[in-house]
């Protein structure tokens, strides 16, 4: 944590990554609205994590293809990426989610009661790439489930005043490996994950993860278009994009 012109730095935490190449695509850290946390993803040792590594080696996750972000290797690690939150006053760290599940793409709700997520609950996530959307309770630590549809959706983020929630989607079934064969367009829905409208479809282009207006009437989101990347507003009640 620092102070925006680079003074008093502060070191908070250590995250871990994981080298399986399905699961993340939004945010990775969120300030919780009183400023006093920040929540943040983190991979853990999955349940057959010793496995991998033992003599003989076992192997029960493989990667397709990896690039060198995933370290060259076809073996997975049997990591997991979970929810953690970081008390600022006393640096204390506590883990939120725990399982064999990957949790990403977080965003705090505005009043400060819920973390907004993407995950793959499917049974096996390695083979389908299907992300829904979750709520995790700060209260008791459960979770609920906002979208159960074959669509696959990304980037979800909370409306200034929590009655909704935009992110990105497509209308494909459920595919395999690492993608959805379709531009993902900009949805809207209620926060109890009701009432589910694509609004991006005035636009026939491939559209970036969404920000919201600070009244909560429009939201911001790229496009592209013939090689460029182009910013549009675009009103929440089916206004004519800008």
């Amino acid at each position: 944590m620092a102070r925006p012109d680079g003074t008093e730095i502060t070191f908070l935490t250590t995250t871990a990554d994981t080298n399986s190449p399905l699961p993340g695509t939004g945010n990775a850290l969120a300030w919780s609205p009183d400023a006093k946390q920040i929540a943040f993803i983190s991979a853990t040792p999955g349940e057959r994590l010793a496995e991998a590594s033992g003599d003989p080696m076992v192997i029960t996750r493989y990667l397709y293809k990896p690039d060198a972000g995933e370290g060259m290797t076809r073996f997975n690690d049997n990591k997991r990426l979970h929810i953690f939150v970081i008390d600022l006053a006393s640096r204390q760290v506590q883990q939120l989610t725990n399982g064999e599940y990957d949790e990403h793409s977080i965003d705090w709700s505005p009043d400060g009661s819920r973390i907004l997520f993407s995950s793959n609950r499917d049974a096996n996530q390695d083979e389908f790439f299907h992300y829904d959307l979750f709520t995790l309770s700060l209260a008791d630590h459960s979770i609920h489930r906002l979208t159960a549809a074959e669509y696959t959706e990304y980037d979800p983020r909370w409306s200034p005043d929590g009655k909704s929630i935009v992110y990105r989607g497509t209308k494909r079934g459920i595919t395999d490996r690492e993608t959805t064969m379709e531009d993902t367009h900009v949805w809207v829905m209620d926060a109890d994950g009701g009432n589910r409208r694509e609004i991006g479809a005035v636009l026939d282009n491939r559209q970036g993860s969404p920000g919201w207006d600070p009244d909560g009437t429009a939201v911001y989101f790229t496009i592209q278009e013939r090689g460029s990347f182009k910013l549009v507003r675009l009103p929440v009640d089916g206004g004519s994009p800008e």
